[in-house]
């Protein structure tokens, strides 16, 4: 293997790790905005249950539907998550194959 096929296997290497990177800071990014929105919601839901220990009432449809949004962003971040690993997979499998001499 010449000189110059090396600094090319070497650059497609170094492309392939680059976008592998990309793909994680991208999939790390949403995650971290879906994470945030949950903990909104779940300080939004203890204000509303110290708000009902401490002066009466019920919870009501506001503290339901912020349990349903809870629920529904960590589904989201399990998708995300999943996502994530299946770009960095399909990142992986388009790498291109190096020969060692």
């Amino acid at each position: 293997m010449g000189f110059m096929d090396k600094l090319k296997s070497a650059a497609q290497e170094v492309a392939v790790e680059a976008r592998k990177m990309g793909v994680q800071a991208q999939g790390k990014l949403s995650e971290a905005q879906l994470k945030r929105k949950m903990d909104d919601s779940a300080r939004l839901l203890g204000y509303l249950y110290h708000q009902e220990r401490t002066r009466g009432g019920a919870l009501g449809d506001e503290a339901d539907a912020l349990v349903h949004a809870i629920s529904e962003l960590e589904v989201q971040i399990a998708q995300a998550v999943a996502d994530t690993k299946a770009k960095e997979a399909a990142a992986e499998a388009h790498a291109p194959q190096s020969s060692s001499s």
